[in-house]
């Protein structure tokens, strides 16, 4: 027989400190268009990936300071810098302009800032 009580401290347990459930994200956030906005800042998230008629990419999950989903596309240069950071570090990506590769390609050049 299960006892209740210990099943109930269980789940509170697994739900966390207030026992109430939270709503699991079930949306990416907006694409951040560099374009527009030169800069982003945000907290890390997390990452997934999306199939593009170029293979699957990588997209950089952030949550800006008022709670607002971000949504950062992979680029060379994107994910050299952001690959292997925590979750929950808090980032600032700012759009420098386009620049030149080492093969000669024109690409998107950005500076990046960590907190903390």
């Amino acid at each position: 027989m299960v006892d209740q009580k210990q099943f109930e401290k269980d789940i509170d347990e697994s739900l966390g400190t207030s026992g109430e459930w939270k709503e699991a994200a079930t949306t990416y956030g907006v694409t951040w268009d560099f374009r527009v906005d030169k800069e982003v800042i945000g907290v890390l998230k997390g990452t997934h990936q999306a199939n593009t008629k170029y293979g699957p990419k990588t997209v950089y999950d952030l949550e800006k300071q008022d709670g607002t989903p971000v949504s950062v596309w992979e680029s060379a240069q994107i994910s050299r810098a952001l690959h292997d950071l925590p979750t929950g570090t808090e980032v600032k990506i700012v759009y420098q302009g386009k620049g030149e590769s080492k093969g000669g390609n024109q690409v998107n050049l950005f500076k990046f800032y960590l907190k903390g």
